[in-house]
């Protein structure tokens, strides 16, 4: 899972992006927390989800502009 991780990260750049989603579904040691899987420890279960989709939320929802990143905006266009 490592080595293929790496390598899509490696050309991820202006055709896509890259977001790990696996990292956080594994132990210290990198194999999948079984806590986050069902018994055929492929498949997630409601709680792996729930990580799975909190990354990928955080990762697409827009961040609002400060006032001060604002002005910085108007400044440079």
């Amino acid at each position: 899972m490592a080595e293929v991780n790496a390598a899509v990260r490696a050309r991820a750049g202006s055709e896509f992006d890259y977001l790990d989603v696996g990292g956080a579904l594994l132990t210290s040691t990198g194999v999948p927390d079984a806590g986050y899987f069902t018994d055929d420890g492929i498949h997630m279960n409601a709680r792996g989800y729930s990580v799975w989709n909190g990354i990928v939320d955080r990762w697409l929802k827009p961040t609002a502009p400060t006032e001060k990143s604002g002005e910085k905006l108007l400044e440079t266009s």
